[in-house]
């Protein structure tokens, strides 16, 4: 414990009053948001758990919504392992709201982090996460209730942690609105004015 500490939450730009409605998907649709970091998102992870699925037969759809300085590589990536087919680079999206009333979990194996951005607003519109067990995540992902966890950011978890929040698709509308309501009963209603009363 730090006696001279105290942890606060960010302020968030969205109304998170009700989950999002959920979309129709003959198959999963799956997201990653955020800056193309490949090595601190684990997006080379990702796209090689995605690749192992894929052989196993599973179907989805893997969208990009960001840029960054590994987008080149991370192109000739999804080229290498054969995933054209099931990788879409987005790029910006200009509306986060727009993001998740499309797609229906966000995968994010990162290898370090804060607490990401990206997951609270998945979590806050109503969407079950797969992301590794590091930084701020343990304390929003509920294996198996709000998402699904990798204990450590390799390629072989990630793929389980993917593997088994696919074989439990039916139960994605159940965890999203488990989500949500884990979402409203964590973070504050106005973080902001909690930071400023504290001071």
């Amino acid at each position: 414990d730090l006696p001279n500490a105290r942890h606060y939450h960010l302020p968030h730009r969205f109304d998170f009053a009700a989950p999002l409605p959920w979309p129709a998907c003959p198959d999963a649709r799956i997201a990653f948001v955020g800056r193309l970091d490949a090595f601190h998102k684990g997006l080379d992870l990702a796209l090689c758990a995605l690749k192992e699925l894929k052989n196993e037969g599973k179907r989805f759809r893997f969208t990009l919504y960001g840029e960054g300085p590994d987008r080149e590589y991370l192109v000739r990536l999804v080229q290498y392992l054969g995933l054209e087919n099931e990788v879409i680079f987005a790029g910006y999206a200009k509306s986060v709201r727009e993001v998740w009333e499309r797609n229906e979990l966000l995968f994010m194996p990162s290898r370090h982090e804060g607490c990401a951005v990206a997951m609270t607003e998945a979590i806050g519109f109503g969407r079950p996460v797969v992301a590794t067990a590091v930084g701020g995540a343990p304390e929003w992902i509920e294996d198996g209730v709000t998402g699904f966890s990798a204990e450590a950011p390799t390629v072989s978890l990630a793929a389980d942690a993917l593997r088994r929040a696919m074989s439990e698709r039916s139960r994605w509308p159940e965890m999203g609105l488990a989500a949500h309501a884990t979402f409203k009963k964590t973070m504050p209603e106005r973080p902001a004015k909690v930071f400023l009363e504290a001071l």
